[in-house]
């Protein structure tokens, strides 16, 4: 996004700071980190944060799941089938292990990746 002439980008803390040190950009802003014990209690109160201050990081993350909605969302499906039928579903795709802090698309992710190819 462009605004007043400043450029606003959403990196991780781990680009930002690096583009500081190499003087490619003149500042960082940064949200404080914020604890599971005030998220629930912003939940609670019905707060709502800024964009991607509550960023999920994960051990490894699935993508191009691309799973039909129409089967999750199936509820007179018992789960142990709907579970049967996505597992038949992924067990025929390639699958692309990309290593933690890779770039995909434009956005870094600090976990790794399990990508499912058709």
């Amino acid at each position: 996004m462009k605004a007043g002439g400043l450029i606003v980008k959403h990196e991780t803390e781990r680009d930002a700071l690096q583009s500081l040190r190499a003087r490619r950009v003149y500042a960082v802003i940064c949200t404080p980190k914020l604890s599971k014990k005030e998220i629930a209690e912003a939940v609670i109160s019905g707060q709502v944060f800024a964009y991607k201050s509550t960023r999920h990081i994960i051990p490894a993350r699935p993508l191009h799941l691309n799973t039909p909605l129409s089967l999750l969302r199936n509820e007179k499906r018992p789960l142990a089938e709907v579970n049967k039928e996505l597992k038949r579903m992924l067990q025929k795709r390639h699958i692309k292990r990309v290593p933690s802090g890779s770039i995909l698309d434009g956005r870094r992710y600090e976990e790794e990746l399990y990508i499912f190819e058709e």
